[in-house]
Formats: structure tokens, sequence, C-alpha cells
């Protein structure tokens, strides 16, 4: 449960990057950055969607710890289907092993890819 909630901090950090100096806050810590210009604002609109069932947990503690933290309700967590812009994409990668994980901010959505969330 320890690496699960390392993610769910992950993923709120991520949410939260203005500047690469902000890379530190990152739990576990990133090998690489890479920073760019642009923000992601969280509304009732945006879903952490989920590509396999396994990680329907995983979901649902995002989407509380974003309602605790940020004080934002999201839509219920949806499995499957394409992101929508805003949305938070949490998915398995078979390249991945270990607690490597990688976060991705993108246009228009956050994904965030591990091997396994156990």
């Amino acid at each position: 449960m320890d690496l699960l909630h390392s993610f769910v901090r992950l993923i709120l950090c991520a949410l939260a990057i203005m500047a690469p100096a902000n890379a530190r806050d990152l739990v576990p810590a990133p090998s690489s950055l890479a920073s760019g210009a642009g923000q992601l604002t969280l509304t009732a609109a945006n879903r952490v969607v989920y590509s396999d069932a396994a990680l329907l947990r995983l979901a649902e503690i995002h989407t509380d710890d974003i309602r605790r933290t940020h004080g934002v309700t999201l839509a219920a967590p949806l499995l499957g289907g394409a992101p929508a812009p805003g949305d938070l994409l949490l998915t398995l990668a078979g390249d991945l092993g270990g607690a490597d994980y990688r976060l991705t901010v993108g246009a228009s959505t956050v994904t965030l890819e591990a091997a396994d969330y156990d």
C-alpha cells in the first residue's frame, strides 16, 4: 500500500508542477524531468480514467485525494476508453519494472504508467 500511496502523491505533485524546481516534490523522485509551459485546471468534469480493472482502487484513491487536497470532486472514475481533455489516465506499461514509472503531463491529459501498482 505504501507504493500505491506514493503514486497518489506523485500524481498530486504533478498536478501542482509549475516550474522545474518543483521536481524535488515528486515521490518517488524521477530519474529525468523535462518541463514545459502550461497548466491543468481541475474541475468536476475531470475524470480518472484507468485502463485495467485492477486499477480501480487506485483510481478511487486518486479521486478521493484530489477532493481532499484540492477541494474538487471529480467525476466518477472510468474504466477504459480514450481520455478526454483534462482527464488523468492510469495505465499499466509492460516496458517498466519494479518501482519504475512514467509520468507524462501532456497538452490535455496527465498519464501515469507503471508495471504494477502493488
